[in-house]
């Protein structure tokens, strides 16, 4: 049975590829693109402040369930959680969930995405046993769409077990 991380991390990488092609492009695609610079960077609270002024155009000129808002959420979700701001991380990532469930439906790679940050954000508090309810399955839905191929190729848990690592 593969661990926990090795499944976070094929998880990711799928998740990943999945929305690449879906990066925000409606009024303000340039705060998010410096909010991943500042994110790569190890500069959270600057990319918070990207995500969150990104959040407020795209509310303003989209909407609460635009593509490009739910996008925003997503990433202000996992630097909440690289600030350490936990109990907020939580919070939003339910509410992200909830409107990714309502606008996509529950097999989208945006959906599982976001039940991926649920899960991390359950982890980051502790709350293990839930994070690992959440992982299985996202593990499982994420293999139901995008297919044990998938999962092969970018080396995720198959990998990871050939490597080992489980």
């Amino acid at each position: 049975m593969p661990t926990l991380p090795a499944c976070r991390l094929a998880l990711r990488l799928l998740l990943a590829v999945a929305t690449l092609a879906a990066a925000p492009a409606g009024a303000s695609p340039e705060l998010i693109e410096q909010g991943d610079r500042a994110r790569s960077a190890g500069q959270f609270a600057e990319a918070a402040r990207h995500y969150e002024a990104a959040l407020q155009s795209f509310r303003a000129s989209a909407g609460e369930r635009a593509p490009d808002t739910l996008a925003a959420q997503s990433r202000m979700v996992l630097v909440l959680g690289e600030l350490g701001r936990n109990a907020e991380q939580l919070t939003l990532a339910e509410e992200v969930l909830k409107l990714h469930v309502e606008v996509h439906g529950p097999r989208h790679t945006d959906t599982i995405t976001a039940m991926n940050n649920l899960a991390l954000a359950h982890s980051n508090l502790g709350h293990h046993a839930e994070a690992m309810a959440i992982d299985s399955k996202v593990l499982k839905l994420g293999t139901e769409i995008l297919g044990e191929v998938t999962l092969r190729w970018r080396g995720g848990v198959r990998g990871a077990r050939r490597r080992g690592r489980s």
